[in-house]
């Protein structure tokens, strides 16, 4: 199999890579390809399209299992060809884990086709990597559970695979699945394997990022519509014969964080020049003063973090409040702008306040926390862009305009390198920043007005303003969602 531009290297350490043949500018597309097979989670199945993975209202739901919903028609007809042979089974069966069905939709593709692989995919499913000997005991004997999950579920699967290459499917798709976004681009509605995708090596600074796009099912004429992929987008400017990376992390953290939670879920160490050098290290452990031992202060914050983190799981709120404004009270003034912790701590206590209701001081929050991650992150990673578009929506709502353009700004410098022009989160930015520059029209040309007025207007758009940011809190703290 061939895909123009690119070619498979192995290279001492780090085994198959990914590797262009021409040079690339930042912001192209190297490449764009759809799910080999994909499924929708179990906890979101009547409130997304099983093909385009958008979230909705009131969507068409299948009329024989009742397990598959669509936008229309459309989204239905696309999504047709891997739910017909899954739908009577599903009649018969009911619904297995997320994993075992999309194994058995991966299984079902290959009986049908004959064979493993698709058009446009540079290797098949059943050669990527798995680690499989590395499993404990426990964890090899839940799998052998789905394996027989998976037979019960897809009977035809016995006729053509024996349990171990099944065994070997479900690791694949444990390491290698790409999660689906809906059209937020950060609510996380499915899993799905795209094989080319999944030959791409981790780097802490990496040269690409992999976006999923739901595609555009809204021109009136189908030959305009294109379908949900995952797109290889350039983060940097890449040259003729460099490795492709990209991040398999969705936190900021020291290298030691880093590498531990790498070898634990994708079985190796992390060897890039930043784990290597302890690059960040620095900034990410920093106080404001080199006279001041901030070494209790670390421990205090993440012992504070700790309680934090179990408020938020249960959500409740007024005790995150009460442990952030206590833990902040004594850290700020130690812990520089750039550490870690500090951080952290700021984006609960931005949630918690939002959740309350008190955007003024969420607002105030969420932009400290950003003064720290633009010195710490990647330029164009989604962690500084969640930084951003958090800060930037939540000055909106409490009436901070200015600042909210300067931070929606920044969000669409990077969202246009990794999202592109027409994505749905991008353009749901830019209509919110259009918003923001309408409201700044306002208060320049209302400078004339008398205050009374002013102040009955001001309020008007506050109490429009809570409405407009509450369905948005979803995607600015989407980690809970």
């Amino acid at each position: 199999m061939f895909l123009e531009g690119l070619k498979i290297v192995t290279l001492p350490g780090k085994g198959r890579c990914l590797v262009t043949t021409r040079s690339y500018r930042t912001g192209d597309v190297i490449f764009s390809a759809k799910p080999y097979a994909a499924v929708a989670f179990d906890s979101h199945l009547a409130q997304v399209c099983h093909s385009c993975y958008r979230s909705g209202q009131n969507l068409l739901q299948c009329g024989r299992c009742g397990f598959a919903f669509y936008c229309d028609r459309t989204c239905r007809q696309e999504g047709w060809p891997q739910h017909s042979s899954e739908c009577a089974d599903m009649q018969s069966c009911g619904l297995p884990t997320d994993n075992v069905r999309l194994v058995a939709r991966i299984l079902r593709r290959a009986i049908k086709d004959s064979v493993f692989g698709a058009e446009g995919e540079i290797i098949s499913p059943d050669r990527l990597e798995t680690h499989i000997e590395r499993l404990s005991n426990d964890e090899r004997q839940a799998m052998e559970r789905d394996v027989t999950a998976c037979l019960q579920f897809c009977p035809a699967a016995s006729k053509h695979f024996d349990t171990a290459f099944i065994l070997q499917m479900l690791q694949i798709v444990n390491l290698n699945s790409l999660i689906l976004t809906d059209q937020s681009g950060v609510k996380a509605m499915g899993v799905g394997l795209f094989p080319t995708i999944s030959l791409l090596n981790h780097d802490c600074w990496p040269n690409c990022c992999v976006t999923f796009n739901n595609g555009n099912r809204q021109a009136n004429k189908a030959t305009f519509h294109s379908s949900a992929r995952a797109e290889l987008r350039v983060m940097r400017a890449i040259n003729a014969d460099e490795e492709l990376t990209v991040s398999y992390l969705s936190f900021v953290g020291l290298a030691e964080e880093r590498r531990a939670f790498l070898l634990r879920d994708y079985f190796f160490e992390c060897n890039c020049v930043h784990c290597q050098d302890h690059t960040q290290d620095t900034l990410l452990t920093a106080a404001k003063s080199k006279d001041i031992d901030a070494k209790q202060v670390v421990e205090d914050s993440k012992h504070a973090l700790g309680k934090v983190d179990m408020a938020l799981a249960e959500k409740h709120w007024d005790e995150v409040w009460s442990l952030c404004k206590e833990a902040l009270d004594k850290h700020l003034p130690v812990l520089a702008d750039t550490n870690i912790y500090l951080l952290r701590m700021l984006s609960a206590a931005a949630e918690a306040a939002t959740h309350n209701r008190e955007l003024g001081i969420a607002a105030i929050y969420a932009a400290r926390a950003v003064t720290g991650y633009r010195d710490v992150c990647h330029p164009k990673s989604p962690q500084l862009l969640d930084a951003f578009v958090r800060a930037g929506a939540l000055c909106y709502g409490s009436g901070l305009y200015e600042d909210a353009h300067t931070f929606l700004c920044e969000a669409l410098a990077i969202l246009i390198v990794t999202h592109g022009a027409t994505h749905a989160r991008t353009k749901y930015i830019q209509v919110m920043k259009a918003k923001v520059e309408r409201e700044i029209a306002l208060l320049r040309r209302n400078e004339v007005i008398p205050r009374v007025v002013q102040s009955e207007r001001a309020l008007e758009r506050k109490s429009e303003l809570h409405g407009l940011l509450a369905p948005y809190i979803k995607t600015i703290f989407p980690r809970r969602y």
